[in-house]
C-alpha cells in the first residue's frame, strides 16, 4: 500500500471512529496552552483585553467586506502587536426559508497601538454572501462567537447566547444546519462571570473607582471637547459647502454632525470622495482621539500595576492556606477588564 493510501485509510479510520462514537472529529485535536508561549510572548498576551466582535454591523452593510468589529485593549509590553494573531468570528443567521445556518470568518490582525482600538475582522464578499443566505443583506445576526489566537494559542474565546431556541452547539457546525442538528439546547454553559473572593472584588471595585474618578473622567472630558471642535468644524465646513454648491460634500457632512450629536462619536461608514473636506476632518479627528486613548492607557498603567501586585499577592495567600477552589476562581476573575469601552 502507498503513502498517500495509507494517509486516506488513516483518515477514514478515525471519521468511523468518531460516527461510532459519537464525538466530533474536531474534538481529537487539542488547543495548545498559554503557557507553551515564549515569556515574551506571555507578557504580550497578559496585556490584551478583548471583547465579543460587533459579528456584521448594520452600518457597515453597505460595503461588501466588512464582517467584524473587535474591541481590543492593549496595556502590554508593546506598542503594536503583529504578525501572531488571528481571529475567528462565527455567526448564527436564519435562511430566507427559517432554517439555521453558521458563517465563519477568521482574518489575521495587527493591534496598531496602545490603548482602546476597534479592529475590522474581514473578508471578501461577506454582505453578498449574508443576502445569500438570508435574502437580505441588512438580516441581522442571531448570535455570535469570537475567538482570538496568539501564535496559535487561544487567548480569548466570548459565549453564545443562552437563548433556548437557537440550536445545540451551533458554533461548533458550519453552513446549513440539518433537522438534527436544530434542537434547541436544553442548558447551555453558563456565561463566564465574575466570581472573584470578597478580597478580590473590594480590589477590584477600588481600582474601578480609582481609575473612573482619576483617568476617565479626564479622558471622557477631553472627548466631549474634542467633539465641540469637531462639530464646529463640521459646521465651518458644511458653509462652505452649500456656498460652493457641493451637494454630495454637503449631504456627507451634515450626516456626520448627526451621527455625532446622536452616538457621541463619528460614523464608521467610509468617507465618501466626493466629502474630501470630511475625510480631512475625520482623520484629524482620529488622530487626536488614538492621542487621548494613548494618554489614557498611560495614565493606567501605574494604577493597573498596583492592582495586579496585590490581586497576585491575595492569589498566593489563598494557595498557602489550602484555598485552592477560592484561588482559581480568583485567578480566573483577576483578568477580566475593569473597565470596558461603551
Amino acid at each position: 500500500m502507498s503513502r498517500l493510501s495509507r494517509s486516506i485509510v488513516s483518515t477514514l479510520r478515525l471519521f468511523l471512529a468518531a460516527a461510532l462514537l459519537h464525538i466530533p472529529v474536531h474534538a481529537q485535536q487539542q488547543e495548545a496552552d498559554v503557557s507553551t508561549l515564549s515569556a515574551d510572548d506571555q507578557a504580550i498576551v497578559k496585556g490584551l483585553r478583548f471583547r465579543a466582535a460587533d459579528a456584521a454591523p448594520q452600518d457597515t452593510r453597505t460595503a461588501t467586506f466588512i464582517k467584524a468589529r473587535l474591541p481590543v485593549v492593549n496595556t502590554g509590553p508593546q506598542a503594536s502587536v503583529a504578525g501572531k494573531l488571528s481571529a475567528e468570528v462565527r455567526m448564527l443567521f436564519r435562511t430566507h426559508d427559517k432554517a439555521w445556518y453558521v458563517l465563519r470568518c477568521r482574518q489575521d490582525f495587527v493591534i496598531a497601538r496602545k490603548g482602546a482600538e476597534e479592529v475590522y475582522i474581514s473578508f471578501s464578499e461577506t454582505n453578498k454572501q449574508i443576502e445569500g443566505i438570508t435574502g437580505d443583506k441588512a438580516s441581522h445576526v442571531e448570535d455570535s462567537v469570537t475567538i482570538v489566537r496568539y501564535a496559535g494559542v487561544k487567548i480569548f474565546e466570548s459565549e453564545p447566547s443562552k437563548a433556548s431556541r437557537f440550536p445545540d452547539s451551533w458554533w461548533l457546525k458550519t453552513g446549513r444546519l440539518s433537522d438534527k442538528d436544530t434542537a434547541p439546547a436544553a442548558a447551555l454553559p453558563a456565561k463566564v462571570a465574575d466570581t472573584s473572593t470578597g478580597e478580590l472584588k473590594i480590589l477590584r471595585s477600588a481600582t474601578e473607582r480609582a481609575l473612573r474618578a482619576q483617568i476617565w473622567k479626564t479622558y471622557e472630558q477631553s472627548v466631549a471637547a474634542l467633539n465641540d471642535r469637531y462639530l464646529a468644524a463640521i459646521d465651518k465646513a458644511l458653509k462652505t459647502a452649500q456656498s460652493q454648491g457641493q451637494l454630495d460634500e454637503a449631504l456627507a457632512l451634515r450626516s456626520e454632525k448627526d451621527t455625532v450629536v446622536k452616538t457621541g462619536r463619528p460614523s464608521r461608514q467610509t468617507v465618501p470622495a466626493q466629502a474630501p473636506s470630511l475625510a480631512s476632518l475625520r482623520s484629524t479627528y482620529e488622530s487626536a482621539l488614538m492621542s487621548l486613548q494613548a494618554a489614557r492607557a498611560k495614565a493606567s498603567l501605574p494604577v493597573m500595576e498596583d492592582y495586579n501586585q496585590k490581586a497576585e499577592q491575595i492569589i498566593t495567600r489563598l494557595i498557602k492556606d489550602g484555598k485552592l477552589d477560592e484561588a482559581k476562581s480568583a485567578r480566573d476573575s483577576k483578568d477580566i477588564p475593569i473597565i470596558t469601552e461603551d
